[in-house]
């Protein structure tokens, strides 16, 4: 289990510092040792303080992702990682978010700058997350690439070109090439909540994902995940204090507009303004079932 921390950022839940490095560090204790940050997260600071509160000897694998398409932004996004987090090397190094071959061509001046920084143990692995298939399919035959991070879900959902059983067969090609796969979204940013049991053991019986990242935004959530990676019975008491946790639907700032979202919504709670998608929080049910259509994957329940 790779333990992710935007959920309880700035960008979700806003956890103090302190919370959310007391979260890291009972996660450490219960066994996970890798963390998922990235530059857009703005939890490099929890990190720090969490690392600060652990035995060097447990210190987790950190992964890191930056929007840098030039050499010298990518030097500048792992030189601010290091310092905010306070750490000497970063383990894992990805492009953020690549979509298409064209959007790793745009971003191949960075990546050359990460294979330097490989070399100079700086970071010790380098790739890319995507939500697409194609961009997983040209960074396994990118020289150089150790790890992919791709969306991976139960439903598919979030997956911008194409169906799940692609995805599948996209990563297992990969894998095979002995690139490691770093799974995320498996609660489809929420949208799996409803049935989170079922989702989590669908990406676990997924033998190609090398681990799978996973937010919280409290222990009651970072227990309930860590015993279904355990594969053990989960006591009805947790269950329902995980299910009993206020959620509420967050639509990103950078919603298009396109209205598929209010097409979908049974409960008439959506609606658009001034060419963006708001929400009526009163009507709102929390299915997810608006962000199962969301073409650009900006809507999700947190």
């Amino acid at each position: 289990m790779c333990l992710g921390t935007l959920t309880m950022g700035p960008l979700q839940k806003q956890l103090s510092i302190d919370k959310g490095a007391e979260l890291i560090v009972e996660a450490v204790k219960l066994g996970v040792n890798i963390l998922d940050t990235a530059e857009l997260y703005q939890t490099y600071p929890y990190i720090k303080k969490a690392i600060s509160m652990i035995p060097k000897e447990h210190k987790p694998l950190i992964i890191s992702k930056s929007y840098a398409y030039t050499k010298e932004m990518m030097k500048q996004s792992i030189e601010r990682a290091i310092s905010e987090m306070d750490t000497d090397h970063v383990d894992v190094f990805l492009m953020h978010e690549q979509e298409t071959e064209l959007t790793i061509r745009g971003h191949m001046e960075a990546y050359e700058y990460l294979l330097e920084a490989k070399q100079q143990k700086i970071i010790h692995a380098v790739g890319i997350s995507c939500h697409s298939i194609e961009a997983v399919r040209c960074a396994t035959n990118l020289e150089g690439v150790d790890c992919i991070m791709p969306i991976y879900n139960q439903k598919g959902i979030g997956i911008i070109d194409g169906t799940l059983d692609e995805m599948t067969k996209a990563i297992s090609g990969a894998h095979s090439k002995g690139i490691g796969i770093i799974g995320m979204k498996a609660l489809a940013g929420g949208h799996l909540l409803g049935n989170a049991r079922q989702a989590l053991d669908f990406a676990l019986s997924c033998d190609t994902l090398d681990t799978i990242a996973i937010g919280v935004q409290s222990y009651e959530e970072l227990l309930f995940n860590v015993t279904c990676f355990q594969q053990a019975p989960i006591n009805p008491e947790l269950a329902a204090k995980v299910q009993a946790q206020p959620r509420k639907l967050w639509i990103e700032e950078w919603c298009e507009g396109c209205g598929k979202c209010v097409q979908r919504c049974t409960a008439n709670a959506l609606m658009i303004v001034n060419d963006q998608v708001v929400v009526d929080h009163s009507k709102c049910r929390l299915c997810g079932y608006c962000g199962s259509v969301c073409p650009g994957f900006f809507i999700k329940v947190v």
